[in-house]
């Protein structure tokens, strides 16, 4: 039977591209025999060459393939050259399954992967010269997140550059630097997408249940014991997983509720962040009328809700001193009301619940003195606790209930029981989705008429609508994933927030089953969807040298293992992982007692045309150093960073570009100025709700992480260890120009930093590094805290702490004394000459000891030094805005005789300018929109780097200015992104004075 549309779940998507290799992946539902074929043009003509090859059986319904093409030294590409391809599937291509149309698959929409109607997708191989290279990057990206998807911006680029000119070159590369999907939050109603998907590719039993398995350990002391627990909705319902993650994974992260566990579950996430095959059929008719319908829907049952709670709110109210009924029913409905509106299905597993009446019938233990506290969450129990009704909300499915029942009851109980106890509450899970209004016109302390009760907001139908927008974006960004090189490097959200953060976190999850069972899975999703494409020649089978035994590669043992993990060669397992397979992939790995992982996650892309350039990927979470237990970590440990980063680049290389998750050069006044403080702030805010679930209550060991605010808000810069961040500039210092391409922080920023050595006859520039930061392709803040953010008082205050600003570093502390008098500095400067390395600023200096230092009147002259300054868009906003249509250009503030002339006309001009820029101005410095970073590079006068950060009008304008379009999807209704910000920097190291310099220090 041929492969039909529907049958391939994902891709193709273009891996490696070099001029020697070609790598394309692809997801099918059922096994195939899969074929790249080569073309010179998108139609017509012979393949230039071609690979065939079977796809690889993880589960029963999940069959993945990596074609990867190599060509021999006489077949070589050309550089710089568009080539098409085709897959083939069991004979058939891409026309054939009616991919190269426009048209629908499976109830969803689909563009033609070419462009045109019945051309091939295409790719760009790269260049011989460093400054033709064309770079596109993004990271952070979050379906349910507010936002439009930043890749969609790609695909409107290559729509453009179809056919590369000097206006719109086609971008050669796309580099996903890290949360590609997030794990760890997931909205409740994606994860029971991804909980049914993710059991339908890997199998199910007879019984429906899910094969896959994951550990947890329940029970203490004697009686402690580790389960295996099917992954589906009913035992690991979603929006309840966030105690079960805490408490049995060990895990910190605050999103926890739909945490993904099951390689299933993950790779389903994958599947549906890069296509809209598995999707649900939306119902929605374009109107907005099945929202209204729903939104009323949920109306009733909370008005229902609380019709059966009116006897136990007036017994609490007699209780109560001083409360009524109105306001105690109206205090809690507000904060409470959507407790039973999760689904019947997610609440099942309730009944087997044997909760101790100490843990869950009294408050957690508060500080005496929060009186306040102390009340609200004495209430809080009072009116939820332990014996609250569980009314029917809704129609129920009979034969659906009753088949899941038979699923859940198929389980032991005893192992029920222990897991519905570990499980977060179903009346707390659904604490937060609805917010209710009373009618502030009913008598006060007279009884609410619940028909005056009004649904104020409902967060299900909020997360439903952007996932809408995420799904009508999925089309454009399965083409553009197949026009275009893209390599991929994890951060924490692939696994977990906060993954590997410090030692005890470390030692904390690796002691609980479910902790390594989940990074495990991640892991492995991971290298199936991501890495596998990024090295395939570490996949596959290595010749050894002549005499020697071939020995399995690391990573092939990943792809061996995956491939066992739920099947017996070409039967599938009853259940699994099995127990072999899990101690071998946590060997791999490097989870629990395991000392370290035996596989790299990091990669380099040289082009055999000796190109005068090098990409090189680091890993910045899986080899990490610890100086302390609780501290933060080195990103990169000093063992690993060798093995990472060459000590040199290729002969003739002027230009290394490092693929860095998290930016070694980081945006001070969030770094080291508001996020410690927001840290603390955080730390100490008491929210009784959430008492019982905040992870240190749980975590003895690691509490010492919390104070100082070490897990709140992810305190990992590399600038938070000095040492490591020097090492890393050190060692790359030997190189002329180093560009970063980084994400993670969910903001886009550019920075320049110039290095110097210390030299005989005094400083000199060795190395301009340029920090270029894209972040989040979707996941920007909502909107008033945008607005405050792109406010140009906001933007002023931050550059005030952005530089330009240096260091003068000496690596040890008491080589030979300290590098000037004691007694001449300041307090602060003594100090820091006590630690290691020794970092000074330039401007803590007085004139004469730097002077001193420029002379070499000390012994210890500076053995190196830097100086960051934050990049600015200085372009005029005539140029920044000339896509949007004239009638909105209100940027021209008046001139002084302007204003001299016409005062009100003047004032009423300066007006408009504000008021234009809050509705549609960008930042020129630090972007908080969604955006795509698009890379390149200026030969003349000096080698320079330009990094362009696409966005969208925040007013949503359609086409050539006009207002949206109606009924369509919205990358067709808006305007196309553009680059609104966009930063130049020089990458030529020797055009400004070093820092002991005083001219340079005292400006």
């Amino acid at each position: 039977m041929a492969v039909v549309a529907e049958e391939l779940l994902a891709g193709p998507i273009v891996r490696r591209v070099t001029t020697r290799e070609v790598a394309v992946w692809v997801v099918l539902r059922r096994a195939a025999t899969c074929a790249l074929r080569l073309y010179a043009a998108p139609t017509g003509g012979a393949p230039l060459a071609s690979v065939e090859v079977a796809t690889v059986a993880i589960g029963e319904a999940l069959h993945l393939g990596l074609l990867w093409l190599r060509l021999g030294p006489s077949e070589l590409l050309q550089p710089n050259r568009v080539y098409a391809y085709d897959v083939t599937f069991d004979g058939d291509g891409l026309g054939a399954l009616g991919l190269l149309e426009d048209g629908v698959i499976g109830g969803h929409a689909h563009k033609a992967l070419g462009y045109v109607a019945g051309h091939r997708p295409t790719f760009v191989t790269p260049p011989l010269a460093a400054h033709e290279l064309v770079l596109t990057h993004g990271s952070c990206r979050r379906p349910y997140a507010p936002g439009r998807d930043g890749l969609v911006a790609l695909d409107q680029l290559l729509e453009r550059g179809r056919i590369p000119s000097a206006e719109h070159p086609r971008p050669h590369y796309l580099f996903l630097t890290g949360d590609q999907i997030y794990a760890d939050d997931v909205s409740p109603e994606l994860l029971e997408v991804l909980s049914r998907t993710g059991a339908d590719l890997i199998g199910r039993d007879e019984l429906g249940r899910p094969i896959e398995r994951v550990r947890v350990d329940v029970g203490d002391g004697a009686s402690a014991r580790t389960i295996a627990v099917p992954v589906d909705e009913l035992h690991l319902p979603p929006g309840r997983r966030a105690r079960l993650m805490t408490r049995a994974a060990g895990f910190t992260s605050s999103d926890s509720q739909s945490h993904a566990v099951g390689v299933g579950e993950l790779v389903a996430h994958y599947l549906l962040s890069w296509s809209n095959v598995l999707w649900p059929t939306w119902r929605d008719t374009g109107d907005g009328s099945d929202w209204k319908r729903r939104f009323a829907e949920r109306k009733a049952d909370v008005l229902a809700y609380l019709e059966a709670w009116r006897d136990r709110a007036r017994e609490v109210d007699r209780r109560g001193p001083g409360s009524t009924f109105r306001t105690n029913l109206a205090d809690r409905v507000r904060r409470l009301d959507g407790a039973a509106l999760i689904p019947s299905r997610l609440r099942l597993i309730e009944a087997w619940a044997r909760r101790p009446a100490a843990e869950w019938a009294q408050p957690p233990p508060l500080p005496a003195s929060d009186t306040e506290a102390q009340t609200r969450l004495a209430d809080w129990w009072s009116f939820w606790g332990a014996a609250a009704p569980t009314p029917t909300l809704a129609p129920v499915d009979e034969a659906r209930h009753a088949r899941e029942l038979t699923q859940l009851r198929a389980s032991p109980a005893a192992d029920l029981e222990a897991l519905a106890n570990l499980l977060t509450p179903a009346w707390f899970a659904g604490c937060e989705h609805y917010k209710l209004a009373f009618d502030h016109g009913l008598p006060a302390g007279g009884p609410p008429e619940l028909a005056a009760i009004e649904l104020e907001s409902d967060s299900v139908v909020g997360r439903l609508r952007q996932l809408r927008r995420f799904y009508e974006g999925l089309p454009y960004v399965r083409r553009a994933l197949a026009n275009v090189s893209c390599l991929m490097m994890f951060d924490d959200h692939e696994v977990t927030d906060d993954w590997n953060i410090s030692m005890a976190w470390v030692a904390h999850t690796g002691a609980k089953a479910l902790g390594r069972d989940t990074i495990a899975n991640a892991l492995v999703a991971y290298g199936l969807c991501q890495d596998w494409g990024n090295l395939p020649a570490r996949y596959a089978p290595a010749e050894p040298p002549a005499g020697e035994p071939r020995r399995e590669q690391p990573h092939e043992r990943l792809l061996r293992l995956a491939q066992a993990l739920f099947r017996d060669g070409d039967r599938p397992r009853p259940a699994g992982p099995t127990i072999d397979a899990r101690s071998q992939l946590e060997a791999l790995f490097g989870l629990g007692a395991h000392e370290a992982p035996q596989l790299d996650w990091h990669w380099s892309l040289t082009d055999p045309s000796a190109a005068p350039y090098e990409i090189l990927s680091i890993d910045n979470r899986t080899r990490r150093g610890y100086e302390t237990r609780e501290g933060s970590p080195s990103a990169v440990s000093r063992e690993s960073l060798p093995a990472q980063l060459p000590t040199t680049g290729p002969a003739g290389s002027e230009l290394t570009i490092v693929i860095a998750p998290l930016p070694p050069i980081g945006f001070a006044p969030i770094e080291e100025l508001i996020q410690p403080i927001v840290n603390l702030i955080e730390e100490y805010r008491a929210d009784p709700r959430f008492a019982e679930w905040r992870p240190r209550q749980d975590f003895p060991d690691v509490q010492v992480d919390y104070a100082y605010g070490r897990l709140g808000r992810d305190p990992e810069p590399w600038s938070f260890v000095p040492r490591s961040f020097e090492a890393l500039l050190a060692r790359l210092s030997s190189r002329r120009a180093v560009v970063f391409l980084s994400g993670d922080v969910h903001y886009a920023f550019s920075a320049q930093l110039t290095y110097w050595k210390g030299a005989a006859g005094g400083l000199v520039a060795s190395t301009r590094f340029a920090q270029l930061t894209s972040s989040a392709l979707q996941n920007q803040p909502g909107e008033r805290e945008t607005l405050l953010i792109h406010m140009a008082g906001a933007q002023q205050f931050g550059s005030i702490f952005t530089g330009p600003y240096d260091r003068l570093g000496w690596a040890r502390a008491d080589a030979s004394g300290p590098p000037f008098d004691r007694a001449r500095v300041s307090p602060r400067v003594r100090q820091l000459l006590e630690r290691e390395p020794v970092l000074v600023p330039s401007r803590a200096l007085p004139d004469d000891v730097l002077e001193d230092l420029y002379q070499r009147r000390w012994p210890r002259a500076p053995e190196w030094a830097w100086r960051l300054t934050l990049a600015k868009d200085l372009r005029p906003d005539e140029v920044r805005y000339r896509e949007l249509p004239s009638e909105r250009h209100r940027w021209e503030l008046p001139t002084a005789d302007e204003l001299a002339r016409d005062l009100p006309l003047g004032m009423r001009r300066i007006l408009d300018h504000h008021a234009w820029h809050a509705t549609h101005g960008t930042p020129r410095r630090v972007l908080f929109l969604s955006n795509l970073g698009v890379v390149r590079f200026a030969a003349a006068p000096q080698l320079a780097v330009i990094h362009s950060l696409h966005s969208w009008d925040r007013e949503g304008a359609g086409p050539g200015g006009g207002p949206a379009i109606p009924n369509r999807p919205w990358p067709e209704a808006l305007l196309p992104a553009q680059a609104y910000t966009e930063h130049v920097i020089s990458l030529v190291p020797g055009d400004e004075r070093a820092p002991d310099q005083r001219e340079v220090a005292r400006s």
